[in-house]
């Protein structure tokens, strides 16, 4: 035992790996029950790994809510506690930032979702994060921040120039 364990490289990565591993095999067998403690260890195992706890409170919210209605607020409060705690490790990243903002845009708390998405936005970001951003000033019925928000899109992400111009242009029709 002692020498098989002397070929594991990172024994750490390989427990991470096998956790991993036991996630899949509840998703496809449909326990999905068993999935959320899963992420809840493996966020534990490795606190760096932003993919556990972004996934881990999109299991709560996309996998366990619909699934328990009545139980829908105690799960998309979990899943927000869950990325709010995994910001203690990562509050230099955008990534739990968008999710949390993510998460508070569909439940229809758009000043909420927004104040994530500025912090989101203090560090390197893709397009998604600031597309989100014009979208919910829109819904906030705030035209002309999310026209300049979509000039900033343009600006910053020039791949998605035309889609940001669409945009604006749509926007500024009366």
């Amino acid at each position: 035992m002692g020498l098989q364990l002397c070929l594991v490289p990172d024994l750490h990565e390989a427990i991470s790996d096998l956790v991993r591993i036991r996630i899949d095999q509840h998703w496809h067998a449909g326990q999905y029950e068993s999935i959320f403690p899963l992420f809840f260890l493996l966020s534990r195992i490795d606190p760096e790994d932003t993919d556990a706890w972004a996934t881990g409170a999109w299991f709560l919210v996309n996998g366990l809510a619909p699934a328990y209605p009545k139980n829908r607020g105690k799960l998309v409060a979990k899943a927000a506690a869950f990325l709010q705690e995994g910001l203690a490790y990562h509050a230099q990243n955008y990534r739990l930032y968008w999710e949390l903002a993510w998460l508070w845009y569909r439940e229809g708390k758009l000043e909420v979702a927004l104040k994530y998405l500025d912090e989101a936005e203090k560090f390197p970001h893709p397009f998604y994060v600031a597309s989100t951003k014009a979208h919910i000033l829109l819904a906030l019925g705030k035209k002309e921040a999310a026209v300049a928000q979509w000039q900033l899109v343009a600006e910053k992400f020039p791949e998605q120039r035309t889609l940001a111009e669409r945009f604006i242009q749509r926007l500024r029709k009366p």
